[in-house]
């Protein structure tokens, strides 16, 4: 005789990045973002596990996907996140995952498509030379992401700030690390702002913090960030002093988190 239980999805961790393999898809099937947001909208709600396959009916095709690889980040346990900096490697996870409508989803035509991708993913340089300042910035970090830092009253950083000169490996580290954590990593470089038109600026950073906050637990990096917050003086202009008061409302904001 065995025994069976219901699963219960209240105590199931949420994925956070769903990665499928299409199975005998046809050579004309194209990944579009109408085909990820209709595996999307079917899913959400459900229980995955590895190499779990479902079918789903596009344009009157049935197709098939296989689960490849999930990601899951526990928003109640930053402990996910701490190990992830530990270990520099993908923690062992429990076997199943509730969908929600905040779960990504990552289409691959098929397996040998998915391990290039994940091997050039996991090619990330390890900068050399610079093992001191990385090990303080990883403890800086794994300090900000401990369950016992959270849980208590104590004030506690939030940001670290590297400066230097050029070509000495700030973005390396900052890269290297945001990538180790396995956290949503979350962009912003002073040059490609100032690359779309001036007008639009303030809200691209604000989306940037949005994006970050709302996929937390987040890294995020703001490359150069001298160039969007110069030495204030009267000779900067309105708008530059929008971007700098824009910049840190939204890193202010951020104490409160």
């Amino acid at each position: 005789m065995v025994a069976l239980k219901a699963l219960k999805p209240d105590i199931l961790p949420l994925a956070s990045c769903i990665y499928l393999v299409a199975v005998n898809a046809p050579t004309q099937l194209e990944l579009t973002l109408e085909l990820t947001n209709r595996i999307a909208r079917q899913q959400e709600g459900r229980i995955l596990a590895l190499d779990n396959v479902f079918a789903i009916f596009f344009y009157g095709k049935q197709l098939k996907f296989m689960v490849q690889h999930i990601e899951t980040v526990d928003s109640t346990d930053s402990s996910t996140i701490e190990n992830k900096f530990n270990k520099l490697s993908m923690k062992e996870t429990p076997d199943f995952y509730i969908i929600d409508r905040k779960t990504k989803w990552e289409i691959y035509r098929d397996k040998s498509t998915f391990i290039k991708t994940e091997i050039q993913k996991e090619s990330v340089g390890i900068p050399v030379g610079v093992d001191k300042e990385i090990q303080e910035v990883q403890d800086i970090m794994k300090t900000c992401l401990s369950k016992d830092c959270k849980s208590s009253c104590m004030p506690h950083i939030k940001s670290v700030l590297l400066f230097g000169n050029s070509g000495t490996g700030k973005t390396m580290i900052a890269n290297y690390l945001a990538s180790a954590s396995k956290a949503n990593t979350v962009s912003i470089s002073a040059p490609d702002l100032y690359s779309i038109q001036s007008n639009s600026i303030e809200e691209n950073i604000k989306k940037s913090f949005r994006n970050a906050i709302e996929n937390s637990p987040s890294v995020i990096i703001i490359d150069e960030i001298d160039v969007l917050c110069p030495q204030r003086s009267s000779r900067l202009n309105d708008s530059e002093k929008r971007i700098v008061s824009t910049l840190l409302l939204q890193l202010d904001g951020l104490k409160y988190m």
